[in-house]
């Protein structure tokens, strides 16, 4: 069995775990977030840092080196750059279709023709080529059975992304003071009055320390603490999501407002499927409906975003970047891709 250092303990070492470990005996990890070297239990080797590999190269015959992780090409450059020709083989594993080659990366075009690449932005032109390339002129006659990509970030930005930033950038002016945002804070730093915002997280399940609230049970919910909420794609992994938005309404101060974006077109998510599972996409017709019901005076805003093409580029894991801003920004209520919800708060009903 091939003895090999792998450089990447991440998802996607996670996920190919297995298969690695029938093909390579590890002798030790590589890791930028170790000082020096430290013991994993786990997996019976050491943890080392790539500037104290040396210490080991010396000391073992010549092994592979298998860099498992999406950021391959700054890997590669790193050792590259200190260990030079002091593999057996470098190898990459990745969820694209590169090799190293004369000490070069390739991104393979197709069948065919190979190109090199040293950064992640020609490795993303290269993308957009082949991408171009595999659609061609016939896109919707020969449209392909699976999508590109998952989301579009293979490319650049997720299109649903665009239309979510391009509703909470209409907003901005609301987030300020104390800011509630689900999952992480990237819009609240983004758009937020940086010296007149107070940002706190929250996530269902207090992943990475954040708040633990729950819009659908009401655990952590606090009456009348935020000035703004930033949900984002989210309540359409809540069954309940007339109780959610209720529960949203209520931490929200008096004449405050929440941001809140739905999905309209979109494909299912593996990752929430499995962590909560995926129940809704929504129409004008359903949040209407769902704002209609709540037990408080509110005053709402619904904006539309999508047209048939950009719902299309989306379901095949287009991105952003390669519609015009006139395809992007043309909206066609037929067929919504993203809702964006502007909810502000009164005073309860009787």
């Amino acid at each position: 069995m091939k003895k090999a250092i792998v450089f990447g303990k991440g998802n996607l070492y996670q996920k190919n775990k297995n298969k690695i470990k029938k093909t390579y005996r590890i002798i030790a990890f590589l890791d930028n977030a170790v000082d020096d070297v430290v013991y994993d239990s786990n997996e019976d080797c050491y943890i080392i840092n790539p500037r104290k590999l040396e210490d080991i190269i010396g000391k073992e015959e010549k092994c592979s080196l298998l860099i498992v992780s999406q950021y391959y090409i700054e890997m590669f450059n790193q050792i590259k750059s200190l260990y030079d020709n002091k593999f057996e083989s470098i190898e990459i594993l990745s969820e694209d279709e590169v090799f190293i080659q004369n000490n070069e990366l390739f991104f393979r075009l197709n069948s065919r023709m190979f190109e090199t690449f040293e950064n992640r932005n020609q490795l993303m032109e290269l993308k957009r080529r082949k991408m171009m390339s595999d659609f061609g002129v016939e896109f919707f006659i020969n449209a392909k059975i699976h999508p590109v990509s998952s989301d579009g970030s293979d490319f650049g930005m997720p299109i649903d992304r665009y239309y979510i930033e391009k509703f909470i950038e209409k907003n901005k002016e609301s987030i300020k003071g104390n800011v509630l945002e689900v999952q992480d804070d990237r819009y609240s730093r983004k758009y937020g009055d940086e010296k007149n915002t107070n940002i706190t997280i929250c996530h269902v399940e207090g992943w990475n320390n954040a708040k633990l609230i729950n819009f659908e049970t009401g655990i952590g919910v606090e009456e009348d603490v935020y000035d703004c909420i930033i949900c984002t794609q989210t309540l359409q992994y809540i069954y309940d999501v007339k109780k959610s938005v209720e529960n949203i309404v209520v931490m929200l101060k008096q004449c405050d407002c929440a941001l809140i974006t739905l999905p309209g077109i979109k494909p299912i998510s593996d990752f929430h499927q499995k962590n909560w599972g995926e129940y809704w996409s929504f129409t004008k017709d359903s949040v209407d409906e769902i704002c209609k019901l709540l037990p408080y005076k509110i005053k709402y805003d619904l904006n539309g975003y999508g047209n048939v093409k950009s719902a299309c580029a989306f379901l095949y894991g287009l991105s952003a970047e390669l519609l015009d801003t006139s395809e992007l920004d043309y909206y066609d209520e037929k067929y919504p891709l993203i809702l964006g919800l502007k909810i502000f708060k009164h005073k309860q009903g009787g």
